[in-house]
């Protein structure tokens, strides 16, 4: 909301710094959401286009919005950034719990990109 309200973002490609694209493998996992209903990875390809979880959670979709805040950064909304990422960090932390619960660690590791882009939006320096 806040980048509607005081747009300041300018998504392009020209300019991006090459050592962010390593990110990239973070947000096609969770919009792959490769897991099946025992929540054990599953790697079918069909996943792309028909993810049970992506767009249906916060969780596994804000990472890749993050994804290309970062990749687009600094010419984005710096406070939109700071604030995404912010609470997406406290999100990843909560969801670090599904390692504590037998059976459940993939799902533990579909939330680790969520943590990692979360922090790495929080640690970006501050465009002078």
């Amino acid at each position: 909301m806040i980048e509607t309200f005081k747009p300041r973002t300018t998504a392009g490609f020209k300019g991006v710094l090459p050592y962010k694209y390593f990110l990239l493998p973070l947000p096609l996992l969770v919009f792959w959401s490769p897991f099946n209903s025992q929540v054990k990875p599953d790697f079918n390809p069909i996943l792309l286009l028909n993810a049970p979880s992506y767009g249906m959670t916060f969780c596994f979709t804000m990472p890749v919005f993050l994804f290309f805040l970062i990749l687009f950064h600094p010419k984005v909304n710096i406070f939109s950034l700071k604030i995404t990422s912010f609470i997406g960090l406290m999100y990843g932390l909560v969801n670090m719990q599904w390692f504590f619960f037998p059976g459940m660690s993939w799902m533990g590791v579909l939330h680790l990109p969520l943590l990692i882009l979360s922090l790495c939006g929080m640690l970006l320096p501050k465009p002078e």
